[in-house]
């Protein structure tokens, strides 16, 4: 626990959260252009929308990675969008995640829509006792499910990117 708090107090973490957007909070402290660029990717194809916590290294935020988290309601449940970026010397390293809970729809709606809209690029790794998880194709991208009761589902999506 010591060696934790010596960790946190050594790293100067910036707690950011304004409603103006994941990419538009990052583009204003000052990430790294080519992560920025990623994150703008990231945020049109996941649509962060709620609350956005981002955790940056001071000062030079622009030479360090970064975490931005992302938290909003649905009338069904909830999302929370996770995306770390780390700069590279040829581009942007990231990862990202998307937790979505379902309080009234159980998997199999889930795993319908995921299905019509992945056909073919969709392989199933594991689907038993209300645990289900596929894989795309190109091997890069991950999704998850969890129903913890006959009515309620938790959705994750997953991909890292790694660049030299």
């Amino acid at each position: 626990m010591n060696k934790l708090m010596l960790l946190m107090c050594m790293v100067l973490i910036t707690f950011q959260s304004h409603s103006a957007g994941m990419y538009e909070n990052a583009k204003e402290v000052g990430i790294n252009g080519r992560c920025l660029s990623e994150l703008k990717s990231l945020t049109d194809y996941l649509k962060p929308s709620g609350f956005d916590l981002n955790l940056i290294k001071t000062p030079n935020p622009s030479k360090h990675g970064s975490t931005h988290i992302g938290l909003q309601k649905n009338l069904d449940g909830s999302t929370a969008h996770i995306v770390s970026l780390n700069p590279k010397s040829n581009g942007c390293s990231y990862s990202y995640s998307k937790v979505v809970t379902f309080n009234t729809s159980n998997c199999n709606t889930i795993k319908e829509q995921l299905a019509s809209n992945l056909g073919s690029n969709l392989k199933i790794m594991l689907d038993e006792k209300g645990y289900t998880a596929f894989k795309n194709s190109d091997n890069n991208a991950y999704f998850i499910m969890i129903e913890p009761s006959p009515t309620t589902c938790t959705f994750i999506e997953t991909q890292a990117v790694f660049k030299n």
